[in-house]
């Protein structure tokens, strides 16, 4: 099979504060099986990396069945929304990141960081698997994701 696994670098600035501000990034995946699977959506806003590869294989964010999110970190949930509106995928991720990516405001009152809204934005979505360690996502084509909990950044 070709590649299916494929990496997107997504940039973002961070402002501390009237003065300051931090340069960052984080990936993005895409996955493709015969289903396309979007494996963190990175900030609000910044769905244009993942969608420009969608078009280099001929996809638009319509062709994404599911999305993934590795952890409930703003900088990974926050384009969910985004894909919510335009594919409506399934979304999955661990059971425990579940409650923070349902409910952003929960995590903001829970774990209020500079900027969250900026990264996250204000859109929750519902999550319609949660998954388990040792859990397989069959994207088809070959290819089986397997969750691996791997709990310590979050």
């Amino acid at each position: 099979m070709n590649q299916c696994v494929f990496p997107v670098r997504i940039g973002f600035v961070i402002k501390i504060s009237e003065d300051v501000s931090v340069d960052r990034f984080v990936y993005s995946y895409l996955l493709r099986g015969d289903d396309i699977c979007v494996v963190d959506t990175g900030v609000v806003g910044s769905e244009g990396g993942l969608v420009d590869a969608l078009a280099a294989w001929g996809k638009a964010p319509l062709d994404v069945d599911l999305v993934v999110n590795s952890h409930e970190h703003p900088d990974h949930v926050g384009g969910n929304a985004f894909w919510q509106k335009a594919a409506q995928p399934r979304f999955a991720c661990h059971a425990e990141a579940a409650r923070w990516i349902e409910d952003l405001d929960l995590q903001y009152r829970e774990r209020p960081i500079h900027s969250f809204h900026t990264l996250a934005g204000t859109e929750s979505i519902q999550v319609t698997h949660k998954l388990q360690d040792g859990d397989k996502i069959d994207l088809g084509g070959g290819v089986i994701l397997q969750v691996i909990h791997t709990p310590g950044h979050s």
